[in-house]
């Protein structure tokens, strides 16, 4: 008897060392598969410099995500998104799918919006993210029954969006109000992949129609002056 004590004792003790080394790699492999799942989806190299998440608080924070710029672009990244906090429904872990997150956060992004022609580096991404779906869909993180891991948003915001904007040898900024999405995944959750595939197009769309606003305003008052100035101010935002 007191030889299977020790046995069943051991066990235990090598699944509670177990379940510690993985929550103390947790961050790591998330970080692992943001960079790429990331890189597979858009075509382009992502990286993150660090990442926390606190299980027993049900929060987490992603820190320097950066999606670098598709070839024959600039050096300069794509997207460079500040701090990212997540607040994850402690009570969803429990449950077979999807993991739920109350809040995901987005601080601040800087974009950098490069138009050649008829196309941007932007574009680029957003058709890369379209054609990629599905390898990126394999490199998701899954679930012991080999099923794909599902999550689901109930409240996405990213604030402070700052575009520059790069036209041949002219440049100019703007900046995005606050984006909110409600319900990402749905109530049946969607993967790493798909979710980060609506959200970069939803996105790039805003951007995009942002950028075309303000490009439509400076070649208005470059030919008709500051005259109907109002006028455009008031077209500018009927617009958005």
């Amino acid at each position: 008897m007191k030889k299977l004590l020790g046995i069943l004792g051991g066990i235990v003790l090598v699944v509670i060392v177990a379940v510690f080394v993985l929550l103390g790699s947790l961050d790591s492999i998330i970080k692992s598969q943001i960079e790429s799942v990331g890189s597979e989806l858009t075509g382009v190299a992502v990286t993150v410099d660090d990442v926390e998440i606190d299980l027993t608080k049900g929060a987490g924070q992603i820190m320097g995500l950066t999606i670098a710029n598709p070839d024959g672009y600039s050096s300069n990244p794509a997207f460079q998104l500040g701090l990212l906090k997540l607040k994850i429904d402690i009570g969803s872990l429990a449950e077979a799918q999807p993991i739920v997150l109350d809040t995901l956060v987005i601080e601040s992004m800087n974009t950098s919006l490069e138009l050649r022609g008829d196309t941007s580096n932007l574009n680029v991404i957003s058709e890369s993210v379209s054609k990629n779906a599905q390898s990126a869909e394999e490199k998701t993180t899954e679930t012991e029954g080999g099923k794909p891991l599902l999550i689901s948003i109930q409240k996405l915001f990213i604030n402070n969006v700052n575009i520059a904007i790069t036209s041949g040898e002219k440049k100019s900024s703007d900046k995005l109000p606050t984006i909110e999405l409600s319900n990402v995944g749905g109530e049946e959750g969607e993967t790493a992949a798909g979710i980060a595939s609506a959200v970069l197009s939803k996105l790039v769309s805003e951007i995009l129609k942002e950028a075309a606003v303000e490009q439509l305003m400076k070649k208005f008052n470059e030919t008709v002056g500051g005259a109907t100035k109002s006028l455009l101010d008031s077209l500018n935002k009927a617009l958005k």
